[in-house]
């Protein structure tokens, strides 16, 4: 067990514990939320509301975002 767990990677590890505190903020964001943009009307699970809007963030940042060089 040891062996294996010395396998893990910083990064999997910080998305391990990045994906609990996720887990842990659905759960404790159950209260619904609404929002109104031009007329039209939402409402939800905060975190539901929260996970649309980072979506659309990240849709945006991929859209505009400009391409990396890489160098050999």
């Amino acid at each position: 067990m040891k062996n294996l767990l010395s396998k893990i990677s910083f990064a999997q590890w910080l998305g391990l514990v990045l994906a609990v505190l996720a887990i842990v903020f659905v759960f404790t964001n159950t209260n619904t939320a609404s929002i109104t943009l031009y007329g039209l009307h939402l409402s939800g699970p905060t975190w539901l509301i929260l996970l649309i809007v980072l979506a659309i963030g990240w849709l945006i940042g991929l859209l505009t975002g400009r391409k990396r060089y890489r160098g050999n």
